[in-house]
């Protein structure tokens, strides 16, 4: 069993996607996170987003659409108010809202279905994350990694000087580690039911995204998909 099947344990929640735990032996584990900014990141939100807005900006919607009055109201002026305003600028938005914006719409599906396989692909040994093998080697990459080195090394220069000792962590992931083993990914259900919850300031349905796309895996038999209650867990080993 062992020589044939690698067990990743997945604990998901709410500010971080997943933390997963892959254990090579007894003495070589190996821990991986995606956050939920990491995951905006896989999809192009913010530079789409960014996009969007400097085009609304030019044909001038998004003055108008700033100005909308609300329509969640039982006043029947100010529902008036709402209806008037819309016709008065309803070419505006048409002109804007026309055939040409469809790109956004399908650029945002095609960043979701990104995002989400990015995220199954850390998991299961393929994520640009951990795997540098996969990343792209263009120069773009090259300057933000020497920008992240520079940084460190100031902040190594900084922490060297003043008397801050960092915490030790008592545990200590090993470096990445490629396995041709079948990955058994062991999945809690500790938000089972709940992850659609809203919660201020933070995503919701995102550990049943995941979950859904490494089913997807198994069916491709890349993959196993064990879930695991995680009270009983607890009991267990309290």
């Amino acid at each position: 069993m062992e020589e044939l099947f690698l067990p990743v344990a997945v604990d998901p929640g709410r500010k971080t996607v997943f933390t997963a735990t892959i254990t090579h032996s007894e003495d070589r584990k190996e821990y991986r996170s995606c956050s939920s900014k990491e995951r905006r990141s896989f999809a192009g939100v913010d530079r789409r987003t960014q996009k969007v807005l400097k085009l609304k900006k030019a044909s001038g919607v998004e003055g108008i659409e700033s100005q909308i009055p609300t329509p969640k109201t039982i006043d029947l002026d100010r529902m008036k108010q709402h209806i008037g305003y819309m016709l008065n600028n309803i070419e505006s938005l048409f002109r804007f809202y026309n055939f040409l914006s469809a790109p956004f719409r399908f650029y945002a599906y095609q960043g979701t279905q990104r995002a989400n396989a990015e995220m199954a692909n850390i998991l299961l040994n393929d994520g640009k994350k951990y795997n540098k093998s996969k990343r792209r080697k263009t120069n773009r990459n090259k300057r933000r990694k020497r920008k992240r080195r520079k940084s460190r090394s100031q902040e190594h220069a900084q922490t060297s000087t003043s008397n801050y000792v960092p915490k030790e962590s008592n545990h200590k992931s090993s470096k990445f580690e490629a396995s041709a083993k079948v990955p058994v990914v062991v999945f809690g259900d500790g938000l089972k039911n709940k992850e659609n919850i809203p919660m201020k300031g933070q995503l919701s349905g995102t550990s049943g995204v995941v979950q859904r796309s490494l089913y997807q895996r198994s069916k491709q038999l890349t993959a196993a998909i064990v879930q695991i209650n995680e009270y009983n867990t607890s009991k267990v080993r309290n």
